[in-house]
């Protein structure tokens, strides 16, 4: 499907109208100057008006897209399936702002039975998104929500009416992080993320039963289940729902319908970060881009620079926002590194190092891109093979956090040097240098984490340490672990004793306020009324405004806090 185009050099003196282009918010709609086959049209019409009983498209001038009506005799009595008036009117009006050089027509056929849908017509299912209605099985109802998501969403997202917070599963101000464990993830304990994380979110292996997966986590479907719905672990599905085992997805879903994200939704948190960098950059006025240009060619051979990958890389939002649609549209986040900043950041680092990495830029793009959306840490993986992405992610999380600044309001922040920018992959990966008790049940685990404020604690602890120097970060290491040994020492001895050293000083603080003796009341509440901590909340948020006071900081905190979960991780010996 297309329209006859003449290209030409020469002015044209006879015209019949002059055409519009397309502006940048226009992008996706009605899908018109979206090129596509048969085949996208069929899965485009299936998946865009799933209420109408499309089954077939036939013919060329005109194109007939076919229905089908039949009645059906249940025990309320006969029903008739039919295509309504409203319904033609609203499908002839989409298919005819297609911009499409044909013309249509709509065809109801009679039939005994709903018919079988064209299966020749299904692409391959891990490089496009087929249209739901073209699964042999039943995927469940989030496959059809987050399809309906896109398809009624997508051009409210480009005008930049629809935001992140309007999505089922984001929240800004979450401590997040993104584990894949279809790379090289596999052995790595979930417990790792308990520890520092709100939210993770977690994309299981494919190639294994997810039973198989939970068995080596240690961790049974009943606790998975509880974590679930608590809301410390979501499901992000990369690959074809057909791929994973879908009654327990299911089963997830109905305890907590936000816990699963299909492809369609990663493809549109995606699509409304790129909108957002595009419209928040300093440089998205189409009148600057010749002025970029003659900036590229002045400015990057001062810095070592090759002037046209520099100009590309200072229009990448541009080129993302005009390039994302029609990938991300029709194959999903798999399709990120052919718009991602993987295309001009390889080159660079290629002028730098002498190698081409356009490989390992390519497959590391999804990953980076969908947690950087996410506003998550991201975490590298490393094969049995000894390869990791840590480095390439690395240099991506750099670039887009650089374009994330690259506004108005934050421009003076790129003055800073590369490291001194926030970086959406980590630095310093947890399992380097936290051991965790993979034996310990994972809800006593995680009760452990929520009784002692595992965030922001484990997230204080890791910003300290990772501004180290690998030298000063194992002395520090080292530290810690003899004063978390101390203090486990000094409980042991003291058992139920109370340390009036620390009640005198937060005594003075009550004194201020008249309230004598509140350190003394501090250590009894404790040391011995941890379960009126659990029956009343509010006993807890006292509790944790006199530690915030004591443990204020850094060192002391991170001591404490280490002490208070020593029975069931700690860092690493070195």
């Amino acid at each position: 499907m297309n329209s006859p185009v003449k290209l030409t050099r020469d002015p044209v003196l006879e015209y019949q109208a002059i055409i519009p282009g397309i502006t940048d918010k226009q992008i996706p709609q009605n899908f018109e100057g979206v090129p596509m086959t048969i085949i996208d049209l069929y899965n485009l019409l299936l998946s865009k008006f799933p209420d109408i009983n499309i089954y077939k498209i036939t013919g060329a001038q005109p194109l007939v897209v076919h229905v089908y009506a039949y009645e059906e005799t249940t025990a309320m009595g006969i029903t008739q399936h039919f295509i309504s008036i409203e319904q033609r009117n609203r499908l002839m009006l989409f298919l005819t702002n297609l911009g499409v050089a044909t013309t249509w027509e709509i065809i109801e056929d009679k039939v005994v039975a709903a018919p079988e849908l064209d299966k020749k017509l299904v692409q391959n299912p891990i490089q496009f998104l087929n249209s739901n209605k073209l699964w042999t099985r039943n995927i469940g109802e989030f496959s059809d929500r987050d399809e309906s998501l896109w398809f009624d969403h997508i051009e409210d997202i480009y005008e930049g009416t629809f935001k992140k917070d309007k999505l089922y599963f984001y929240k800004p101000d979450d401590y997040a992080c993104y584990i894949d464990y279809t790379g090289g993830s596999k052995h790595i304990d979930i417990r790792n993320f308990l520890l520092l994380y709100q939210t993770i979110f977690v994309t299981p292996p494919y190639e294994k039963d997810i039973k198989q997966w939970l068995a080596e986590q240690r961790i049974t479907e009943q606790e998975y289940f509880e974590l679930v719905s608590k809301g410390r672990i979501k499901i992000v599905l990369t690959q074809p729902e057909s791929r994973y085992r879908m009654e327990l997805f299911n089963e997830m879903y109905k305890i907590a319908p936000d816990s699963i994200i299909t492809r369609r939704a990663v493809a549109a948190l995606q699509q409304i970060d790129l909108i957002e960098l595009s419209d928040n950059f300093l440089f998205k006025d189409l009148s600057l881009l010749r002025e970029l240009k003659a900036f590229s060619e002045t400015a990057a051979p001062l810095i070592g620079q090759n002037p046209k990958i520099y100009y590309e890389m200072l229009t990448w939002p541009i080129k993302a926002r005009r390039n994302s649609f029609e990938m991300l549209h029709q194959k999903g986040n798999i399709a990120t590194a052919a718009f991602g900043v993987n295309n001009f950041a390889s080159k660079i680092i290629e002028q730098r190092l002498g190698k081409n990495y356009d490989f390992e830029f390519s497959v590391s793009a999804a990953n980076i891109h969908f947690a950087h959306a996410l506003n998550a840490t991201y975490y590298p993986y490393q094969t049995d093979h000894k390869f990791s992405d840590r480095f390439f992610t690395h240099v991506m999380g750099i670039y887009l956090n650089m374009f994330k600044l690259a506004t108005p309001e934050h421009i003076s922040m790129l003055s800073k040097t590369d490291n001194e920018l926030p970086v959406t992959p980590i630095i310093l990966n947890p399992i380097d240098i936290i051991d965790v008790n993979s034996y310990t049940p994972i809800l006593e685990f995680e009760n452990i984490m929520d009784e002692n404020r595992a965030y922001p604690a484990g997230k204080r602890l890791m910003d300290t340490l990772a501004v180290l120097s690998p030298e000063k970060r194992e002395a520090k290491i080292a530290e810690y672990n003899r004063q978390v040994n101390k203090a486990i020492q000094r409980q042991n001895r003291k058992a139920f004793s109370i340390d009036l050293l620390s009640n005198g000083i937060i005594d003075g603080i009550g004194a201020l306020s008249n309230a004598i003796g509140l350190g003394t009341a501090y250590a009894v509440l404790r040391q011995s009324g941890r379960q009126l901590i659990k029956q009343i909340p509010e006993f807890k948020n006292i509790s944790n405004t006199l530690e915030d006071v004591y443990y204020k900081k850094p060192d002391k905190a991170n001591v404490h806090f280490l002490t208070k979960i020593n029975r069931v991780a700690g860092l690493k010996k070195f």
